[in-house]
């Protein structure tokens, strides 16, 4: 069973995370960084087509994550400008902490309209990178612990459509590899595998904290 490629492919449950409730309506400030896993490996991706894949996020306080950026490929040889096969739609879930591992969902949505940027890279194997931005919906708000953010294309809780979509991998592991499940609709903490491999993306958040559904704006 391969759940992440190589270009050639490779293969790619308890102390719950604390995540608290969701925050209502869009920020009016500035997004900032959070965790950032941006340096791409054009070799390696996870296949999110059929299956599942998460990483882990590790928050030293609350955090509302806003937006989640990461890299795709699709896995036709040419460098025609369009991620072949796409849906999309772009699904993800934030999973609690087994440890180690993905639990339970906490929060999970859709993205009808993401942000699809041609980088102009090719991966190794010569498909097509595209940057892919997400809006999550409800704005959760996670932390101060480790959670997993799960990345499916189509909806959530879908099945595979037929199309192969992979979400590249970083260069180097922060914090644990990434898991993956061939389960893409409701997957046990015990059917998780964790890779070799860390997936590339980036979270922003609003940059105030929150405390007990208290907004901290100082």
């Amino acid at each position: 069973l391969a759940l992440a490629f190589r270009f050639a492919p490779v293969l790619p449950v308890l102390a719950a995370a604390l995540v608290m409730g969701s925050s209502p309506g869009a920020s009016v400030f500035a997004l900032s960084t959070v965790q950032d896993q941006s340096d791409l490996d054009l070799s390696t991706a996870f296949v999110i087509s059929g299956f599942l894949a998460a990483d882990d996020l590790n928050f030293p306080v609350n955090s509302r994550i806003d937006t989640v950026t990461v890299w795709l490929t699709d896995t036709v040889v040419n460098n025609n400008g369009i991620l072949d096969g796409f849906s999309g739609s772009l699904s993800w879930a934030i999973y609690t902490d087994t440890d180690p591992g993905p639990g339970y969902i906490a929060y999970s949505g859709t993205d009808t309209t993401p942000e699809l940027i041609d980088t102009g890279l090719q991966s190794n194997a010569g498909y097509d990178v595209f940057r892919v931005r997400i809006d999550l919906d409800g704005r959760p708000i996670v932390g101060p612990a480790r959670v997993y953010l799960a990345i499916h294309e189509g909806a959530w809780g879908s099945v595979g459509d037929g199309s192969s979509i992979h979400w590249l991998t970083s260069s180097a592991i922060s914090g644990s590899g990434a898991y993956v499940t061939g389960d893409e609709v409701n997957p046990t903490p015990a059917e998780w595998l964790v890779s070799n491999y860390d997936a590339a993306f980036v979270v922003e958040s609003d940059p105030h904290l929150w405390y007990g559904g208290y907004l901290d704006t100082s």
